[in-house]
């Protein structure tokens, strides 16, 4: 966490390397947040984004063929 990243007097350990690896480690909070979850929050999760990207995906085909 941020706390790794800090010494007993507070002074900042190390350089920023730029936006790519703060995604990084948001990207990999996320993972490890999913992965603590419990199983029906985590399944829970899993159902929701495979239909959101279907539906997402219907939209898109109903669109093209709805201008076609």
């Amino acid at each position: 966490g941020p706390s790794l990243l800090k010494t007993r007097q507070g002074a900042h350990v190390g350089h920023n390397h730029g936006n790519m690896r703060e995604t990084y480690r948001y990207l990999t909070d996320i993972f490890t947040t999913l992965v603590d979850l419990n199983w029906r929050c985590s399944l829970f999760v899993f159902v929701m984004a495979y239909a959101v990207t279907w539906l997402f995906f219907g939209a898109i085909w109903y669109l093209i063929a709805y201008c076609r």
